[in-house]
């Protein structure tokens, strides 16, 4: 158990937490403050149903046609994004 103490109105907070917990929040810091740039960043996940994924991972040439069709749809949303705030953006 820790306790945090807020530092404008002494208001304290007991939280509980295992080693486990502390060593991940402390990695997580780590990547946050030391690693990972700072830079506006978005991550996609193309998820599917699971009847899906036995198909997609048994057929690679659907697979490349899904994924094409994924990052042609990210891609476009980022370009117009862009183009709303008046970004150059380099032509494909």
């Amino acid at each position: 158990m820790v306790r945090f103490q807020c530092g404008i109105c002494s208001k304290d907070k007991f939280v509980a937490y295992s080693c486990k917990g502390r060593r991940m929040a402390d990695t997580a810091k780590h990547l946050v403050e030391e690693v990972i740039p700072v830079v506006p960043l978005r991550q996609w996940v193309l998820s599917m149903a699971f009847k899906h994924r036995f198909i997609l991972s048994s057929d690679q040439k659907l697979l490349n046609s899904v994924l094409q069709i994924f990052h042609r749809v990210v891609s476009t949303h980022y370009k117009r994004k862009a183009k709303l705030k008046n970004y150059n953006t380099p032509q494909a």
